[in-house]
């Protein structure tokens, strides 16, 4: 379990910095993302807009996957948004998910010869 909240938090840091350098070009209110759990990384720890400290459980890391997923999909031009809603919806229809480990299995990662 520890391993698997390590590697969330390392994933939720990935984020945070992509959204952070794509946003270094922007205004202030162009680059806040609405309804951003994590407002300051640091130490080691993870805190929201009033400097508490996140619990990294399973499910705030969701939440927040799902609060960016969004972020940077609304980004996207129309026709782009298109085609990634086209292959998120492919890729979870045909691939099991495990909650507990967030990621599908490791066919899902190898391409088969001709596609």
């Amino acid at each position: 379990m520890r391993h698997l909240l390590c590697r969330s938090v390392v994933f939720l840091f990935f984020i945070a910095g992509f959204l952070t350098l794509e946003a270094a070009g922007q205004s202030p209110s162009d680059a806040a993302i609405p309804g951003d759990p994590i407002a300051f990384i640091g130490h080691g720890m993870l805190l929201d807009k009033n400097g508490n400290v996140i619990r990294a459980d399973l499910d705030f890391m969701e939440r927040a996957q799902d609060t960016y997923i969004a972020a940077l999909r609304a980004r996207l031009l129309e026709a782009d948004r298109n085609a990634f809603d086209d292959q998120r919806a492919e890729f979870l229809r045909s691939n099991t998910i495990d909650r507990h480990n967030g990621m599908p299995g490791i066919d899902a990662f190898t391409e088969t010869p001709g596609t």
